[in-house]
C-alpha cells in the first residue's frame, strides 16, 4: 500500500502545481482554496509541507509567465 500512497502524493503535487500556475495567471481561480484543501490530501506533516512548497513554486512560475 505504500506505493499507492506515494503515487497519490505525486498526482497531488502535479495537480497542485498546475492549479497554482492557473491561479497565478487567472485571478478568478482562488489559490487560497487550493492551499486550504491540501491537508485533506496530505498523509503527514512532511507531505503537507511539500505540497505547500509546490503550491508556492507554482504561484511563482505563473507570476513569472505573467510578467
Amino acid at each position: 500500500m505504500e506505493g499507492w500512497s506515494q503515487l497519490g502524493l505525486g498526482w497531488a503535487m502535479a495537480a497542485c502545481f498546475v492549479l497554482a500556475i492557473v491561479s497565478a495567471i487567472f485571478p478568478w481561480v482562488n489559490a487560497e482554496i487550493i492551499v486550504l484543501s491540501l491537508p485533506a490530501v496530505a498523509k503527514s506533516k512532511v507531505d503537507l509541507a511539500v505540497l505547500v512548497l509546490v503550491a508556492a513554486a507554482g504561484q511563482m512560475a505563473g507570476k513569472c509567465a505573467v510578467y
